[in-house]
């Protein structure tokens, strides 16, 4: 199986409960597909006029399949990241979330068909990137990376892909 029969197979899943976007454009940069996922609870008494509280939670995966995954992809991405969706697509343009933000969670999704160097490999698995925002009060903003190689069959990510990792790597077994 290549990388693009997984990623499709992979979009495929999220179909039933993300908004998906093919292809998708950030910073000027393409993605195959991005992936966005909302969700809202509220607590209220009597009538929903007289809410206690509410939060959101939220997602966005973006999707790259490519031949050979090279430091340069890696840095597009973090770039795409740091530059573009923490600040548009997290915070909205503004200097912090809403009130009612929990977490957003920002995934990277590559499909690399040729093994992966080891340095790439390396420079994923000790990423981190954690923002809170006003200590927080208004929630924070973890992305999680996660590479698919086809070419020898594993999945590996950042620790805080550590789940996805887990549950993905079924694919292979199967």
């Amino acid at each position: 199986m290549n990388g693009q029969e997984i990623r499709d197979r992979l979009l495929h899943s999220y179909e039933r409960s993300y908004d998906i976007v093919k292809p998708s454009e950030v910073n000027g940069h393409t993605y195959d597909a991005c992936a966005s996922y909302h969700e809202s609870g509220a607590k209220y008494v009597l009538s929903k006029k007289a809410e206690l509280w509410r939060i959101s939670c939220h997602e966005h995966a973006y999707f790259k399949a490519v031949e050979e995954l090279n430091d340069q992809d890696v840095e597009t991405f973090l770039t795409d990241l740091t530059e573009w969706i923490e600040p548009k697509v997290v915070r909205e343009g503004k200097e912090v979330p809403d009130t009612d933000h929990m977490y957003t969670l920002v995934t990277g999704i590559f499909f690399a068909d040729k093994p992966v160097a080891d340095s790439v490999k390396k420079k994923i698995r000790k990423y981190k990137y954690y923002k809170n925002y006003r200590f927080s009060l208004r929630g924070y903003c973890q992305v999680r990376l996660l590479v698919f190689d086809t070419a020898e069959q594993k999945v590996f990510g950042n620790r805080a892909a550590w789940e996805l990792v887990k549950g993905y790597a079924k694919m292979f077994r199967s």
